[in-house]
């Protein structure tokens, strides 16, 4: 019995990785000839995987939401065949493409993907500025096999011969591979970038409030839920229930159409762990809990992402970065698909105010940084929310009850 290995097929010219959605066919499970075995995302599209042979899925080496180079083995099939698909062990054929192709010119580009030129030439042609219709019209010219030479001395009658271009300075440096948790948040950015219309708003919010209520409450909370708050904690249940009056910051763009507005909202809170590895621990329904039982929620997320699970879903229609242990008062934040928002919370400092008289008072301020989708939220709308979650903060106070 023959082990064939079953690789990321190539799909198209400039793909680099791709994400695995899902792994149809079970370890141990068999698979048909032609059967879809594994599904997969590209930039473009959605595509399920067939198998080149009939046999057992004897292993899987990665994970759905790994994301994996063109090429590279991520399974292996038992099999009695002797022979698979010449130029991939395991199928690399689309059977659901989730976008339709457009249609290729008639006659160069055919051309240019036939026998006549090999990947490494059509490569090489790219690199040195040939077109895919030059290196068709080339094919065609000579009536065989192209060959890189060919695409020189095409290159140099077509044009007088640059200089050569100057070489890059020369540094020592070590190879660092890029880790596993960072490739996946890079794929959920780049979709992201491609899909979101981003809009910034700013506003500052007193943060006296805040602090009185955090110290109010803390003891109470702790002793009820073994957990204890942080000002963070008192903001981002501000947050929360700010939300209930603003459902765009429940929703999710789902088509042109139509928002996937939810009942409540599943608020993500941004977590990082040594040597800058950031992962998001989740709040269901956290406009629905009351100041202790939100406490504790967070306490659990929290702790369950600094263990290594990162707990991002499609449904955390709002995020909250907090970066006010390293000093930083303002930022920009990335809001990442499917999410409407994140929302940076910036140090606390002491604004001088001036009076009329000549004298200086100070408050205590933080400012909120929101980044929002355009598609979703206007600037109108996003600015009422911010103005909402401000007073929430500034009255916190009464919101817990306090005289």
């Amino acid at each position: 019995m023959a082990v064939f290995e079953v690789r990321v097929p190539q799909m198209g010219e400039g793909l680099q990785d791709v994400r695995i959605l899902r792994l149809i066919k079970a370890t141990g499970e068999p698979v048909g000839k032609d059967e879809p075995i594994f599904e997969m995302e590209t930039d473009k599209a959605v595509l399920e995987v067939e198998c080149a042979v009939a046999g057992l899925v004897s292993s899987w080496i990665v994970e759905v939401n790994d994301v994996v180079p063109i090429g590279s083995v991520i399974g292996y099939v038992q099999t009695d065949e002797t022979e698979a698909a010449p130029e991939a062990p395991v199928g690399s054929a689309p059977t659901r493409p989730s976008e339709p192709r457009s249609a290729e010119p008639e006659g160069a580009a055919p051309v240019a993907r036939n026998a006549a030129i090999p990947p490494r030439t059509r490569a090489y042609a790219r690199s040195h500025g040939m077109s895919d219709q030059a290196l068709a019209e080339l094919a065609t010219h000579l009536g065989r096999r192209v060959t890189d030479a060919d695409v020189a001395a095409a290159l140099a009658t077509a044009r007088p011969s640059a200089p050569e271009p100057m070489q890059p300075l020369r540094a020592p440096y070590m190879a660092v591979p890029v880790p596993d948790y960072q490739r996946k948040l890079v794929h959920r950015l780049v979709q992201s970038s491609r899909a979101v219309q981003p809009a910034v708003e700013e506003l500052p919010v007193e943060w006296s409030p805040v602090e009185r209520a955090h110290s109010a409450v803390k003891r109470a909370v702790r002793e009820a839920t073994g957990c204890t708050p942080t000002p963070f904690t008192v903001l981002a249940w501000c947050v929360a229930r700010a939300v209930r009056d603003f459902p765009r910051f429940r929703s999710v763009y789902h088509n042109e159409t139509t928002l996937w507005q939810y009942d409540h909202l599943h608020l993500g809170v941004a977590v990082t762990r040594e040597d800058d590895e950031l992962l998001m621990a989740r709040i269901a329904d956290a406009d629905t809990l009351e100041f202790a039982a939100f406490t504790a929620a967070m306490h659990r997320a929290v702790k369950h992402a600094k263990a290594g699970h990162d707990q991002t879903t499609d449904v955390m229609q709002l995020s909250l970065t907090n970066l006010a242990d390293t000093g930083l008062r303002r930022g920009v934040p990335v809001v990442v698909a499917p999410a409407v928002a994140t929302l940076f919370v910036g140090a606390p400092f002491h604004e001088p105010i001036p009076g009329p008289d000549g004298s200086v008072r100070f408050r205590r301020i933080a400012n909120l940084i929101m980044t929002f989708d355009h598609r979703v939220v206007n600037g109108v709308g996003a600015a009422r929310f911010l103005n909402a979650v401000r007073a929430k903060a500034e009255g916190v106070e009464a919101e817990l009850g306090m005289p």
